[in-house]
């Protein structure tokens, strides 16, 4: 077991200005090199994005559609297979409800996530005509 003066002595080592500097150099080029992979990968990401909503998306919006496509990569990343396809379907249904197009999403994930085509299961919409009263609703 290490004393108190020992560990200190460990540490100053460490965070010297030499030694520091090393270890500071070399996450720098691994950091460098990792950002410049995923900077590349996310315009690639956006460039198809955008081409595939250019016609349905404002500038705005187009913003949304990258996001639902940010989220395809991230899912894509830690799930495979069904559990994928379940995981897109999450956020299809998601996007949709919050008014992006259903026929747009469904080819964002057609480029993005081979194998997933997302069939609409159905849309729920209430119909407050067909409800006895307003009581009903409190």
């Amino acid at each position: 077991m290490q004393t108190g003066t020992d560990r200190k002595r460990k540490y100053d080592s460490k965070t010297s200005g030499a030694q520091a500097k090393l270890r500071v150099d070399a996450d720098r080029k691994r950091e460098v090199s990792n950002y410049k992979h995923i900077a590349i990968s996310q315009e690639q990401l956006e460039r198809t994005v955008k081409g595939i909503c250019k016609n349905v998306a404002t500038a705005l919006t187009q913003v949304y559609y990258i996001c639902f496509g940010n989220e395809i990569e991230r899912i894509k990343s830690k799930h495979s297979g069904a559990t994928l396809c379940n995981e897109i379907r999450l956020m299809y249904d998601k996007w949709a409800a919050r008014g992006l197009n259903a026929t747009t999403l469904n080819e964002i994930i057609l480029h993005l996530a081979q194998g997933c085509s997302i069939p609409p299961i159905f849309t729920f919409r209430l119909d407050i005509s067909l409800l006895d009263g307003p009581d009903v609703l409190s």
